[in-house]
């Protein structure tokens, strides 16, 4: 009763038109409670103090925003919560909330499929908060790294790490306790100590329990009933799902409901009770198929292959199958999206600190010649000569240094002379961006190209000719793509352009104007007058493609294609059909 009447004077005063600071004040603090122990109510007090916001200072919003953005992150709505985390950034948060948007959108990132940019969100912040002295702030930003290595499947990584939380923290915080607890049984679990793991998470469930933490709880219970899944102890397990997932379902966290309805599904089946399993399962594969629900579903559609199978519906065993298959080879390629991700954020790291120790190295040196030059200043002034001609020199030539390393790390990458990326280093990275696409099921498309006459224009009008036509057409290009579009050199006419996110159509469609641009170069500057024209050939990622290889062997053969039909055409070579473009040239397409 007392507790009713406190809300009820809560939901009165909200309605207030004259507000005081301290109330709102604890407002948000009464909801970043809320968020952790009862989300409806959560959710309730967002709506009514929405309206009010036009009232509160600009610290009080940005505090708002950033709690705003965890009911978003519970329903796996990762592009609403980065949207309000950017809004709460530019309102210029202090610190300590400054530290929780930025870690917040390491999360935003790592949902989005986005992982070299959430290392690098991760790393900027460790790096920033190794300068403060606030224990507070450094142990939340290592539990954002324990998640951080829980998804890359990082686990002796998060022992390393956890242990580092629990020694910070030293039971203060009690909700960074929790977190830390959790996160060490997970490490077990995940080490295949499933013993080890099931004591951890039950002292995480008591601890949490004790200083009311209810979704860490929910968290703990599902961990023990996975450690006593993976020992095969089915009966045992099956209390815990239902009991996790009674709790999930409060806080409406979608990503560990749908992956407690799989595992019910498994579960299920093994203790042959296969009505129950066929229901959860079926739950699983009906989800949209999107990155958070991967791997619940193809452990779905793996349970749905052994039911069809034990009814010797053969067919349907057999195409649940392949679904699980493919989901598995998603969930691969996803794997080494992140571990590429990963590396290359670990060597831009290592880069930095080689090069920035390097400096202070050359600035140590350059201090102790300083040195020893200043005291013999006094000897002579030819000496104060010869130290001032020493230390510009010496700085000249650090700058000369940096700039030569800057240089020849560019020119390792890139083509000398058109400027763009090599094939190595720009297919390397095409390959990255086609496994995300895949991940995303977004398009992909790719262009062949290569100037039509190049062998002519070199024997008729001399090389450098030939090198200044390629350098034009490069450039033609440059100006009609974006930046997320990846043009490299594929040999010494052969250019290839990747296209993340972009329909076989629009780079169709891109295509024809670059080939109405080319065939419009004036040569006259050159001396000469000769026509520069360019073939090319498309294709586009289909479900079927695994790698980079299958889609440019097609764009390939488009590109064959439109030589042996004249030149100075684009041929569209895919075995999905496609619309007929707008562009004024024809759209050509070849099927397979």
């Amino acid at each position: 009763m007392l507790s009713r009447l406190l809300i009820s004077a809560l939901l009165a005063l909200m309605l207030s038109v004259n507000v005081k600071a301290s109330d709102i004040d604890s407002q948000l603090g009464e909801l970043d409670s809320l968020l952790q122990s009862d989300l409806p109510k959560a959710v309730s007090l967002i709506e009514s103090l929405e309206p009010r916001t036009g009232n509160f200072t600009s610290q009080q919003l940005a505090k708002f925003k950033t709690l705003k953005s965890i009911n978003h992150l519970y329903t796996g709505n990762f592009i609403a919560a980065k949207r309000v985390l950017d809004e709460a950034e530019g309102l210029n948060p202090n610190q300590e909330l400054l530290t929780q948007i930025y870690l917040y959108k390491v999360t935003v990132s790592i949902g989005l499929g986005e992982y070299q940019q959430a290392f690098q969100q991760l790393e900027q912040n460790l790096r920033r908060i190794e300068q403060g002295d606030d224990t507070h702030v450094k142990v939340q930003s290592y539990l954002r790294l324990l998640n951080v290595y829980l998804d890359l499947e990082a686990y002796k990584e998060m022992l390393l790490v956890v242990n580092r939380v629990l020694a910070f923290n030293k039971g203060r915080d009690t909700k960074s306790e929790c977190y830390g607890m959790l996160y060490l049984a997970v490490a077990n679990l995940e080490l295949d100590k499933h013993e080890a793991a099931a004591e951890y998470f039950r002292r995480s469930g008591d601890y949490c329990q004790k200083h009311g933490y209810p979704l860490i709880v929910a968290m703990s219970v599902k961990g023990q009933a996975r450690a006593l899944f993976e020992q095969q102890k089915y009966p045992n397990a099956l209390p815990g799902f239902l009991s996790s997932l009674e709790a999930y379902e409060k806080f409406n966290f979608n990503i560990e409901i749908y992956s407690n309805w799989a595992f019910l599904a498994e579960t299920y089946y093994h203790l042959g009770m296969f009505a129950e399993a066929r229901d959860y399962a079926q739950r699983v594969a009906d989800l949209a198929q999107v990155q958070m629900n991967i791997r619940p579903k193809q452990r779905a559609h793996g349970i749905l292959a052994l039911l069809a199978r034990d009814a010797e519906q053969y067919q349907q065993a057999y195409e649940h199958q392949v679904r699980s298959q493919m989901l598995s080879e998603t969930l691969l390629n996803e794997q080494r999206l992140k571990q590429n991700a990963y590396q290359m954020a670990q060597f831009e790291i290592a880069e930095k600190t080689r090069e920035l120790d390097k400096i202070v190295q050359d600035y140590d040196i350059f201090g102790e010649q300083r040195k020893v030059l200043n005291q013999q200043r006094s000897y002579s002034y030819m000496f104060s000569t010869i130290f001032a001609g020493a230390s510009i020199c010496l700085f000249l030539m650090l700058v000369a240094v940096w700039s030569q390393r800057s240089n020849y790390k560019r020119q390792a990458q890139r083509d000398q002379l058109t400027g763009v990326y090599s094939r190595f280093i720009g297919q390397n990275m095409a390959e990255n961006q086609l496994i995300q696409c895949q991940t995303r099921h977004s398009d992909y498309s790719v262009i062949l190209f290569d100037l039509d006459s190049l062998k002519q224009i070199n024997e008729q009008y001399g090389n450098a000719n030939g090198d200044w036509a390629l350098q034009q057409v490069v450039n033609v290009l440059n100006e009609l793509i974006d930046k997320k579009h990846i043009l490299l050199r594929m040999s010494s006419e052969e250019f290839g352009l990747f296209m993340p996110q972009t329909h076989i159509e629009q780079a169709y469609e891109l295509t024809t104007q670059f080939l109405e641009q080319v065939a419009s170069i004036e040569t006259k500057l050159t001396g000469h007058q000769f026509a520069i024209t360019v073939s090319a050939g498309l294709s586009c990622w289909t479900e079927q493609d695994l790698s980079l290889d299958p889609i440019i062997s097609r764009a390939a053969l488009g590109l064959k294609q439109a030589k042996e039909q004249g030149k100075n055409q684009a041929v569209v070579y895919n075995p999905v059909k496609v619309k007929q473009s707008q562009a004024d040239t024809e759209m050509v397409i070849v099927e397979s």
